[in-house]
């Protein structure tokens, strides 16, 4: 299968796996072949799965003055 990530910025982890079930407590991952695995570990059946990885928040910055908003 085709890769659709660039490895150097999205680790592999158990966390993004296709074959990974993650319980609402997200303490472990349920892997369809290896039983219980840590978030942070993956096996030799890792597949990205980009639908399970949640963005991080951007951060706004609320400090605008009058002069911002001029033409």
């Amino acid at each position: 299968m085709q890769k659709y990530y660039d490895r150097k910025k999205h680790d592999p982890r158990c966390e993004y796996c296709i074959y990974a079930k993650i319980p609402l407590d997200r303490s472990v991952a349920l892997c369809k072949f290896d039983g219980v695995m840590p978030l942070d570990s993956h096996c030799r059946r890792y597949d990205y799965d980009p639908l399970k990885r949640v963005p991080k928040k951007l951060r706004i910055d609320t400090d605008y003055t009058a002069e911002d908003f001029k033409l």
